[in-house]
């Protein structure tokens, strides 16, 4: 029953009755005695698929393993802890109710700290506290691409013209414009002299205008009105919410709003997208978000103690990722195959981890007898096992061995 039951097991080594026929006398004794040492050690060791010490990979064991093992658990422990508390504290800052568990949530609140620090300039309360925020940023990023192609088309006009040539209803000209393309070469000059005579109304002193350059102007104007109008529909609203005019009184200054605009979209929406990932499979974001309009202003009344709170967590998570990389480098833990099974929850699957590797240690002996390295594995079916051959698997097949193969021992 136990045979059948197992036979097809991962990692299983079955004793089938060729195998066991094939010892003799002398095999048998050996065979018994390192088969009962893997079994004793097996029992002291545990279940070996749920066992904590199987990610480790060292199986050499000597008993400076075991201290140095130890000491770099408590180490890597006692690290995370600090960190993690650290991140805690920053959280109840950050207005975060609940607990961060992956990586990249961690470095999500490190990017928001960096901002913050760098960039609170450009992240103004008012945007975040406005329940339509998604909506606000999509008018900004509306505007901000008329504002690019209007101081576009304001190079090319006043290059020329004083501004008063914005006060000429450039679509209509365009439309005449249009319309003597198709007409007799005599009435389309005659209408390309009749425009070109208005705007010479509005030129600046030296410049001139020529019939070769006469549509680039027209489609100029007739593309600032446009950007300006939808620049016009918004300007009111993000004076008031984000403190920007959109109508200086020269181009230099519409740059600089500009630049402004640009810099709140990007930092804005650079900011958003990390609490979004830090909440992805907490919670819904907007309250957050909304929330954060809380942590703006009391960052920029009370700047050093965020600081403060943020560079200690960089440098405990640095300590942390140091003691992680002595830990792993000296167990041979391949911790990278773990973070990728176990990264939605990892600083709570890798506390709990640590926690029973500290009280498994004890049985590092036990286990490095039971997980011992082997060069080579053959087929049980066909040949002998050594005992370095049998110590390479987990053998959950070893406590209910053939009854012949006990009489071979006892022959």
């Amino acid at each position: 029953m136990q045979y059948e039951k197992y036979k097809n097991a991962k990692y299983c080594v079955p004793f089938t009755p060729a195998f066991i026929n094939g010892l003799d006398e002398d095999k048998a004794v050996a065979v018994f005695k390192q088969v009962s040492e893997i079994i004793k050690a097996a029992k002291e060791s545990g279940l070996p698929y749920r066992h904590p010490l199987l990610k480790i990979g060292r199986k050499s064991f000597s008993y400076e393993l075991k201290a140095q093992a130890v000491s770099l658990i408590n180490s890597y422990k006692a690290a995370l802890e600090s960190f993690l508390d650290v991140q805690d504290e920053i959280c109840e800052l950050m207005c975060i109710e609940f607990e961060l568990l992956r990586e990249d949530q961690t470095l999500s609140l490190e990017k928001i700290s960096s901002l913050l620090k760098s960039n609170s300039g450009y992240l103004p309360v008012s945007l975040f506290k406005d329940p339509d925020y998604r909506q606000i940023l999509s008018r900004i990023s509306k505007v901000v691409d008329s504002a690019e192609k209007r101081l576009s088309s304001a190079e090319q006009i006043f290059k020329l013209f004083n501004s008063n040539v914005l006060t000429l209803n450039a679509d209509e000209m365009l439309n005449e414009y249009k319309d003597s393309l198709s007409a007799f070469i005599f009435k389309r000059n005659g209408i390309h002299k009749k425009l070109i005579t208005t705007l010479k109304n509005y030129l600046l002193d030296g410049a001139s205008i020529s019939n070769d350059i006469l549509s680039d102007i027209l489609y100029s104007l007739v593309h600032y009105s446009e950007h300006n109008s939808v620049i016009s529909e918004n300007a009111s609203d993000f004076k008031e919410l984000l403190g920007v005019d959109m109508f200086a009184s020269n181009i230099e200054q519409e740059r600089e709003a500009l630049t402004k605009l640009k810099n709140i979209y990007s930092v804005c929406g650079e900011y958003i997208s990390h609490i979004e990932n830090i909440c992805r499979r907490e919670c819904e974001p907007d309250s957050l978000i909304r929330s954060q309009s809380d942590v703006i202003f009391s960052y920029m009344q009370t700047p050093d103690i965020f600081s403060r709170k943020f560079s200690e967590l960089r440098e405990r998570r640095h300590e942390f990722e140091e003691a992680e990389n002595t830990f792993v480098r000296f167990l041979n833990v391949d911790i990278y195959s773990l973070k990728d099974k176990m990264s939605i929850k990892w600083y709570e699957y890798l506390y709990s981890w640590i926690t029973e590797l500290e009280q498994s240690i004890d049985g590092l002996k036990s286990w490095c007898v039971y997980l011992c390295p082997s060069s080579d594995v053959r087929d049980p079916g066909s040949q002998a096992i050594g005992f370095q051959d049998l110590c390479q698997w987990p053998l959950i097949l070893l406590p209910h061995l053939p009854s012949q193969f006990y009489s071979q021992q006892t022959a």
